[in-house]
């Protein structure tokens, strides 16, 4: 990964944006890394993976509760028309993993 000073970013932000479609840029400013400036498809893949990471995650302790006899599935209420509840948050579906 390419590293570009702060000021140097800041005078050549078009050149730093067109390079970081091809690799992520670091940013330095006194003597430590502050940003990454990367591809919107690139950003898109980690927001992907982390939101799969949660998801996986999230099933892994569900599964593990249920099993412990600590949440009975049937304690999960419908509520995103597809009779399922979120879990969490209100964007994501648990059940179908469908973006509500």
């Amino acid at each position: 990964m390419k590293t570009v000073s702060e000021t140097e970013a800041t005078k050549r932000l078009d050149a730093i944006l067109n390079e970081a479609q091809r690799e992520p840029i670091v940013i330095h400013r006194q003597n430590r890394d502050i940003a990454v400036v990367l591809s919107l498809e690139e950003y898109e893949i980690l927001r992907g993976l982390n939101v799969q990471a949660f998801l996986d995650l999230r099933n892994q302790v569900a599964s593990e509760a249920a099993a412990n006899g600590r949440v009975r599935t049937s304690s999960l209420v419908p509520v995103c028309g597809r009779e399922h509840a979120p879990l969490g948050c209100m964007c994501h579906c648990w059940a179908c993993e469908s973006s509500l």
